[in-house]
């Protein structure tokens, strides 16, 4: 029998459906703008701008949906992963096992490959975590040196099946991992050099920085995925 196309919406019966995630609201967004690594004379050097240049509240105000994990939820595992997908193969279920790949972050021609019996599994341990980052900052839309740390995440993840693992864990998200560098870098930040200041063209200011280098943020997105350490929790 052919399906009809809201029968092509719905997950599969054995699959647990979960509602969207809660956009942060208005005061939330204005606790993000306050966070800034320079102080002083409304001077301010932020990652993330305005509330109104973060594409997940913008969605909000444009009454568009969130759709990270709207179907299949948020999968704490690869092995999550795979077995759902199995299942979807297993009733020829071709549409949303692309669906769920999509979900997690996963190239759908993967999917295919696997629904063709060219892959064993849909994803390994690697695959899964890198793929929830991805599927994550497609949602922040992260610049600059933040998008440099969301290149860290995944590249550790790859030379790091501790840390892949833990990246999959529900709790743990890209935007908690970002917060705690911010949290950091505020906390952390120094007095620029006065001729540094004059060389940028800064009169009149007092300038402070506080962004961590790639050594300290790997630390720190260890730490934060990890626990205290950066050993498991």
């Amino acid at each position: 029998m052919e399906r009809t196309e809201d029968a092509a919406q719905r997950p599969p019966d054995n699959v647990q459906r979960k509602e969207p995630a809660q956009i942060p609201g208005d005061s939330e967004a204005a606790e993000c703008r306050n966070i800034a690594f320079c102080t002083q004379k409304d001077l301010y050097i932020t990652i993330f701008q305005s509330h109104d240049e973060v594409s997940l509240w913008q969605n909000r105000r444009e009454g568009k949906e969130n759709r990270m994990f709207e179907v299949f939820g948020e999968m704490d595992s690869a092995g999550e992963i795979n077995a759902a997908a199995e299942g979807l193969k297993n009733e020829g279920d071709k549409e949303n096992l692309c669906r769920l790949a999509r979900e997690n972050g996963i190239d759908t021609a993967f999917a295919e490959m696997y629904f063709e019996g060219d892959m064993e599994t849909l994803c390994d341990v690697a695959a899964a975590a890198i793929g929830k980052i991805e599927a994550e900052a497609a949602e922040l839309n992260p610049v600059e040196i933040v998008a440099d740390w969301v290149e860290y995440i995944k590249a550790s993840c790859l030379d790091d099946e501790e840390l892949a693992r833990a990246v999959r864990k529900r709790g743990k998200n890209l935007k908690g991992c970002i917060g705690s560098m911010l949290a950091w870098s505020f906390r952390e930040r120094y007095k620029v050099d006065k001729d540094i200041v004059k060389a940028a063209g800064i009169n009149n200011a007092s300038v402070e920085m506080g962004i961590p280098g790639m050594g300290r943020a790997k630390k720190l997105i260890r730490e934060y995925y990890l626990g205290k350490g950066g050993e498991t929790a």
